[in-house]
């Protein structure tokens, strides 16, 4: 997520100088067959270019606030798994004791099951975070040479900025060794590591350390855990439909395309020792289209890994933090700080 206040000029044109430049390029070509080889068919009238105008950043609108929509959702979804993971972090610490047994339990038997259930749920974010940044075919990770190799880079650069463990470290850290036998067959590790809850919740409250009314209320939180987790992959594993983000992009390639040949008889009205002038306006308002497009285009998917994204890892880390405060642990690992204006 970029954590820039305004964008710096600089910032904006290392993403976007090479549309600047075949736009540019385009534009000259344009005015040199129209001017110096007399290429008149070329100029076209301006009212139609400027409807197809209008259409294009009507259609970009709608799109871009689509896209939009699904990043600010995923926000707000994860802002859910914050306030459960806390909630039931808590209600693990403190529904889990011997107020209900008729006879003493030894506090490390409590104190076990407080560290397990807590442990567990830290690992199923980092999992549930692993699986969100798998790439699916829509995403640029998948796309044409010239923007997979882009993504590529900009992902293996945000991945260098904040490196993290490995999920084979982070589970060796936070479970037992029978909890991570019983997910190599998975199909879905966090679904598993979620059941793996259900299943010692119950055999906490056969063993009579919590009531019934506890254990349904932190059973619910479980349910919550599925609820977040199922519209998390919503988001991931369901596109805008790909013929409405595939139109808007042929609608903007066409207005950029028609647009130098719509300006060339209104520069031209201001004699031949201005008409060049049409080369930089035609640059600059594709320019601002194409912009338009790639804002939509990337805000759509937001978790891509790459530096606009959704700050997963520094939201997982702030839960873990939280979480292992609640266990009075004294060693907790550093929160994840901004750097180089983006924070993963």
């Amino acid at each position: 997520m970029i954590v820039q206040r305004i964008l710096s000029v600089k910032n904006l044109f290392a993403r976007t100088w090479l549309h600047l430049t075949y736009t540019t390029a385009y534009a000259t070509l344009i005015y040199f067959l129209y001017i110096h080889l007399e290429l008149t068919y070329l100029s076209i009238p301006w009212l139609p270019v400027s409807l197809i105008g209008i259409a294009v950043s009507f259609y970009v609108g709608f799109k871009n606030n689509s896209a939009y929509d699904r990043t600010w959702e995923a926000r707000k979804i994860w802002g859910a798994v914050v306030n459960t993971s806390r909630a039931f972090g808590s209600n693990a610490r403190h529904f889990i004791t011997s107020l209900f047994v008729k006879y003493e339990t030894d506090p490390k038997t409590i104190a076990y099951w407080h560290k397990k259930l807590i442990y567990r749920q830290i690992a199923w974010l980092y999992q549930l975070r692993e699986q969100l940044l798998v790439p699916q075919e829509w995403e640029h990770l998948h796309g044409n040479w010239g923007v997979k190799r882009l993504a590529r880079l900009r992902r293996e650069q945000s991945m260098s900025v904040f490196p993290t463990e490995q999920m084979e470290d982070i589970f060796e850290r936070y479970l037992e060794q029978d909890d991570i036998n019983a997910l190599e067959k998975s199909p879905n590790i966090a679904v598993s590591l979620i059941d793996q809850q259900s299943r010692d919740l119950q055999k906490i409250r056969e063993a009579n350390l919590m009531d019934d009314f506890r254990h349904m209320s932190i059973q619910n939180r479980i349910t919550e855990f599925y609820e977040h987790q199922g519209k998390l992959e919503r988001i991931k594993n369901f596109p805008i439909p790909r013929t409405y983000a595939s139109i808007s992009y042929y609608f903007v390639a066409l207005f950029v395309i028609l647009l130098p040949m719509g300006l060339l008889p209104e520069f031209a009205k201001l004699g031949p020792d201005y008409n060049w002038i049409m080369i930089p306006f035609s640059a600059l308002v594709s320019w601002v289209f194409i912009l338009m497009e790639l804002v939509g285009d990337y805000t759509e998917n937001p978790f891509e890994g790459l530096g606009g994204d959704m700050p997963m890892l520094s939201i997982s880390r702030n839960i873990e933090r939280d979480l292992l405060a609640m266990l009075d642990e004294e060693t907790l690992p550093p929160p994840i700080r901004s750097d180089k204006n983006f924070i993963m």
